[in-house]
């Protein structure tokens, strides 16, 4: 999920910096007006600035302000990122660097979607990588890409998707944070079930993998990504990617949850 992280990113940055305007003693800070800041987070002044300068023209920086505006309105959403903020600014560990402090709500509800907005999620994201170029690409599937350069990048591409792409990409990522509140734990899958589709998952990835002579590279996947070139770790990453969202079998939903899980 490369991009959600980059635009949570671009949300998160806002909002720490927005938060400097209350309190420096974090002992002083109260919920309650972190939350206020966050609810009006897209009418303070420079955060339109920053998509701007982040390569966004009016009309998508417009966008990202009423999602801005929509994903801090969820009263469950800004109470969490709350949370977060002030936990950071007492020098407390949060969450991680590229995904900032929204990303974990992301990542719990996007396997409760339905299906096809799953899909559509990560048909969007291989979009973009794909975008990029091959060494960035690997450095991504590889998690090895300085994160101001992948941010750089990542930007500089969605700041092109056009508006209908960018809107429900946005809508679904809102959708999954708003689920995200209220998933704590993954969704049940029975260790059977688990097994059997991820026993056809690999199949069909061995057999991609065969066809585009990755078969070598994906035997040394087994024990790091990281052992392969930027180019060969960007071929396989996007085949597992690929191989996911082509699978055709009656246990696609619970496919693609694995997936979104890191089959764990």
């Amino acid at each position: 999920m490369f991009i959600a992280r980059q635009l949570l990113r671009l949300v998160c940055a806002a909002a720490l910096a927005a938060t400097m305007i209350l309190p420096l003693n974090a002992q002083e800070v109260r919920k309650s007006d972190v939350v206020r800041v966050l609810e009006g987070l897209h009418e303070l002044p420079g955060i339109a600035l920053g998509y701007r300068q982040s390569g966004f023209d009016e009309e998508r920086t417009a966008i990202m302000l009423e999602h801005t505006r929509k994903v801090m309105a969820n009263k469950g959403v800004s109470s969490f990122v709350a949370d977060q903020l002030i936990a950071a600014r007492q020098g407390q560990p949060t969450t991680n660097q590229l995904g900032g402090v929204i990303q974990p709500l992301v990542d719990r509800g996007l396997p409760f979607l339905p299906l096809k907005e799953q899909v559509y999620f990560l048909k969007v994201e291989t979009t973009v990588v794909r975008a990029l170029t091959k060494s960035n690409c690997g450095r991504v599937m590889k998690e090895t890409i300085n994160p101001e350069t992948f941010s750089r990048d990542n930007h500089r591409v969605v700041s092109r998707l056009n508006t209908p792409a960018l809107r429900e990409y946005l809508r679904i990522l809102r959708k999954a944070a708003i689920t995200g509140v209220s998933r704590k734990a993954p969704p049940k899958i029975s260790n059977a079930t688990r097994q059997k589709v991820s026993d056809l998952y690999f199949s069909d990835v061995i057999e991609r993998a065969q066809a585009e002579n990755l078969m070598r590279q994906l035997e040394k996947s087994a024990e790091s990504m990281r052992l392969l070139s930027n180019n060969d770790a960007c071929r396989l990453g996007l085949l597992f990617v690929d191989t996911a969202i082509a699978y055709d079998g009656p246990d696609k939903r619970t496919l693609i949850q694995l997936f979104l899980l890191g089959f764990e």
